[in-house]
C-alpha cells in the first residue's frame, strides 16, 4: 500500500472520529469474523456489552457446549476511547474466551480487531502451560466467507474486507486470491 493510501485511509478513520467525538463506538448488533462465527452485542448507556457468541469452530467436538454462549464486557460509555472487551465460558466454564479489541472505521467499513486467549481445563498442574492459547480475530457487519449451506449475499461478494490483508475471497474457489 502507498503512501497516498494511508494517508486517504488515516483522513477516512479521522474523519469518522470526529463526526462521533464524544459518541462511543457502535459495535452494537451483529458482527462476522472470518471464521464465520456470529456475535451478536448489546451496548447498554454505562457501556456494559451483553450477547450472544455463536460460534463456527471448536478445538474437539462438544468443546463449545449449547449454543449459544453468553457474553459479558465493556466499553467506553463517553466515546473517549475506542477499546472494548468480552468474555465467553464455554460448556459452563470448562473453557473461556476473552477479546479485547479496537473499533476502527476502515475504508468506510466497521471492524473490531481483536486479540483473544482462550483457557481450558487441563488435567493436572503439570498440564497447564498448555492450557492458554492465543489468536486474533477481525469482526465486520457482513460475513467474510460462506459457510457450509449458506451463500454470501451479492453485497456481501463485492463488498471491500478489510480483515482479508489484501486479499480478497474468491467466491467461485472458496479460497482467498492475494490482490
Amino acid at each position: 500500500m502507498g503512501n497516498s493510501s494511508r494517508k486517504t485511509n488515516a483522513l477516512t478513520s479521522q474523519t469518522h472520529l470526529d463526526s462521533r467525538k464524544g459518541q462511543p463506538p457502535n459495535i452494537g448488533g451483529k458482527w462476522y469474523n472470518e471464521l464465520g462465527s456470529e456475535v451478536e452485542l448489546t451496548v447498554d448507556t454505562e457501556g456494559i456489552i451483553t450477547g450472544d457468541y455463536y460460534t463456527a469452530v471448536e478445538s474437539k467436538p462438544g468443546a463449545k457446549g449449547s449454543q449459544p454462549a453468553h457474553i459479558i464486557g465493556h466499553v467506553s460509555h463517553n466515546g473517549a476511547h475506542d477499546t472494548f472487551g468480552f468474555n465467553v465460558l464455554w460448556k459452563n466454564g470448562a473453557s473461556t474466551t476473552s477479546w479485547a479489541g479496537e473499533y476502527k472505521d476502515c475504508n468506510e467499513e466497521p471492524v473490531l480487531f481483536t486479540t483473544w486467549l482462550l483457557t481450558s481445563e487441563t488435567d493436572s498442574c503439570l498440564d497447564n502451560w498448555m492450557s492458554t492459547r492465543i489468536g486474533k480475530d477481525c469482526f465486520t457487519r457482513f460475513r467474510q466467507r460462506p459457510l457450509p449451506g449458506k451463500e454470501l449475499t451479492e453485497e456481501e461478494r463485492s463488498r471491500h474486507n478489510p480483515c482479508a490483508g489484501g486479499e480478497s475471497w474468491n467466491y467461485r474457489n472458496q479460497h482467498y486470491d492475494k490482490k
